[in-house]
């Protein structure tokens, strides 16, 4: 029965990327349509995975797909190893060049924080600079905004867990967050979301208000000996490796042995997992946010 219902909800998911992704072949008035997906970026090769897969979801409707990266210091890095990646503005003029009349900028962050902000500002001063060049420009939002972005994400992870994991057995996110606390809001939501789908489930991030040192006490609490520990990143990157897998002592890894913990790092970023991908689609085919042709609603309009 298991069986049948994992193969059931895998025909739907894979119907329901299909049919979306259907919407997005044409644009405004029968133009082409193409995609910019926008990420920070990761120099390590273990990024690879989830960037595929991501790819591989919306390059479903035959459309050009191009990347754009808005971390300075990952494209410095990967251009000495001799790999170009393009810049927001880059980005929009390779699709430009690719005869793309209709855009959709697909924020590939976790949440709205200063990296989305800055996705943002570049397409903004883009579509300033070059006015004529689409006749539509939209953003899709990142992955984390709404109660059902946070269920749809919840479930695909942790219903994506290795079958060894037992039911006494404890599961603890990694996410970045912000030193400024500007997703703290959006986090918290997310952090409950995940214990309220399995309560032997925590999130924690590496800057923010809630740390690894917050969430042991609830470890502890639980009872739990064995800890699987999961980067809450499209990437499985640098902290997913360092901070999170690490030999280091101040690795999660490391903090949690240390405590008695058993841990079992499952180093896979959340853009593996099909259904995060289906989140990002749908937020591609649903945002009406025109930065070209932007429209401003009043309560009278509605």
């Amino acid at each position: 029965m298991k069986h049948m219902l994992r193969k059931t909800a895998a025909l739907a998911l894979a119907l329901c990327l299909t049919v979306a992704l259907a919407g997005i072949a044409l644009g405004a008035d029968g133009g082409k349509k193409g995609v910019l997906l926008v990420a920070f970026g990761t120099s390590m090769d273990t990024g690879a995975p989830a960037y595929e897969g991501i790819e591989g979801a919306f390059r479903k409707t035959g459309e050009p797909v191009v990347w754009a990266f808005t971390s300075n210091i990952i494209r410095a890095k990967m251009a000495k190893q001799g790999v170009k990646l393009l810049t927001v503005p880059e980005g929009l003029a390779k699709l430009a060049d690719e005869g793309v009349t209709d855009v959709t900028v697909q924020s590939l962050h976790i949440m709205a924080g200063e990296e989305y902000a800055k996705m943002e500002r570049l397409v903004l001063t883009d579509v300033l600079a070059h006015p004529d060049r689409f006749a539509s420009v939209k953003v899709g939002r990142p992955l984390v905004e709404s109660m059902r972005d946070a269920r749809d994400v919840a479930e695909a992870v942790l219903h994506s867990l290795p079958a060894a994991r037992s039911a006494d057995d404890a599961v603890l996110l990694m996410a970045h967050g912000q030193g400024e606390g500007r997703c703290d809001m959006v986090f918290a939501g997310m952090k409950d979301v995940v214990n309220d789908t399995d309560p032997l489930a925590f999130m924690a991030s590496v800057e923010g208000y809630q740390g690894i040192d917050q969430v042991l006490p609830e470890l502890q609490a639980k009872g739990a000996k064995r800890v699987w520990l999961l980067p809450f990143m499209v990437v499985a990157g640098d902290h997913a490796h360092n901070d999170l897998a690490g030999d280091e002592p101040d690795s999660w890894a490391s903090l949690l042995k240390a405590q008695g913990f058993e841990v079992f790092p499952v180093l896979k970023g959340l853009g593996e997992n099909p259904g995060v991908q289906s989140v990002f689609v749908r937020h591609a085919m649903e945002t009406e946010d025109d930065y070209a042709h932007p429209v401003v609603k009043t309560s009278a309009d509605e």
